[in-house]
């Protein structure tokens, strides 16, 4: 359990400086006519292996017994999604960029499928699949401007965690039901209250009204443990993009505190609509770490093996400790196709 959210304990292939001619669409056809599609989910073909213990609650509530549960069922889903983009881009490590991206379009691979499997097996709205959603309509629109990219929805930066947590960012462990906001604040609604907990959606300025409610929030101007921002590089003339991002978080339903560094990449469509990307990523997260009492603690660091995918995340991640950072004093490192960037987490 102690290896709970530990991105580096996973490497990823690194295929740095793997290339080659692009193949015409006959001897592409040739390579790949006898791949199954491959996001077959919804016919049946796939099914998690990481549902057991879990039950729905509140209607679209993901309950865990306890977080130990948690934990075992976050480690099978980050295992599942690591296996299932290592061995796709491993069996074709040696074609080219296009080819590469052309071969997943045309076989149905996903890089979350496996995500999306376990969200069929319970039928719930994830966090991730509502995000996805609103970052699928902004891609669908004619050069869609960054500004009004949902990257405020995206708050969390971790696909897997995403998953676990419904539309509205919520989640049982024990008795308790813990609510995420955008701004960092967390309610625990003990006794896992339903009724609570569907008011608190519509009106969260009340919370403390409530006797049952234990309201989390560390959103400071000195020492904070929850800070994020997101922005985006062009390059290629502007017809590809990545979106940087680099946050600090702190939850409290496993005692956890994270580092966070992500990157994910597009390129424009023909007709002017954008597209994720799979392309050469790398990603790295640095910093200073303080403590409860605002003193330092330490220094930290953590970086991604290079892996060709739309999406690379990297964490440092602390357990049974609560860590804070200062404005400048946690850094994104990025790497997409040969472009290089640095992102200072400042307020």
């Amino acid at each position: 359990m102690k290896k709970l959210f530990y991105y580096s304990a996973l490497l990823l292939i690194s295929i740095v400086g793997c290339t080659k001619e692009k193949l015409s669409e006959s001897e592409l056809a040739k390579q790949t006519n006898d791949i199954p599609l491959l996001n077959t989910y919804e016919g049946g073909g796939r099914s998690s292996p990481c549902i057991d213990g879990i039950s729905i609650v509140c209607e679209d509530i993901l309950a865990f017994d306890d977080t130990a549960a948690f934990c075992d069922v976050y480690n099978c889903l980050f295992e599942e999604y690591i296996d299932w983009n290592k061995e796709f881009s491993e069996t074709w490590v040696a074609m080219s960029e296009e080819d590469f991206n052309h071969l997943a379009d045309s076989t149905g691979f996903v890089e979350h499928q496996p995500l999306k499997d376990f969200e069929g097996e319970f039928g719930y709205v994830s966090f991730r699949e509502y995000y996805r959603g609103l970052e699928d309509d902004w891609l669908d629109q004619n050069d869609p401007d960054t500004v009004t990219h949902p990257y405020h929805i995206d708050y969390l930066h971790d696909p897997v965690l995403m998953t676990l947590l419904n539309r509205y960012g919520e989640v049982q462990i024990g008795g308790s039901i813990f609510k995420i906001l955008e701004d960092g604040t967390i309610f625990e609604i003990v006794h896992a209250d339903c009724d609570t907990l569907l008011y608190l959606r519509n009106h969260p300025e009340d919370a403390d009204s409530f006797g049952n409610v234990i309201i989390y929030s560390n959103n400071r101007d000195d020492c904070s443990n929850w800070k994020g921002k997101s922005d985006f590089i062009y390059y290629s003339g502007g017809t590809k993009r990545y979106k940087r991002q680099v946050s600090f978080r702190f939850y409290p339903f496993a005692t956890w505190t994270c580092a966070h560094a992500g990157i994910v990449s597009y390129k424009q469509k023909a007709n002017g609509n954008w597209q994720r990307w799979k392309t050469q990523l790398d990603c790295a997260i640095v910093g200073t770490a303080w403590n409860l009492n605002c003193v330092i603690d330490g220094y930290f660091g953590e970086t991604e093996d290079q892996t060709r995918k739309e999406e690379l995340n990297v964490n440092v991640n602390w357990y049974g400790q609560t860590e804070q950072t200062q404005s400048g004093y946690t850094s994104g490192w990025y790497y997409c196709n040969g472009n290089t960037s640095t992102k200072a987490l400042t307020w």
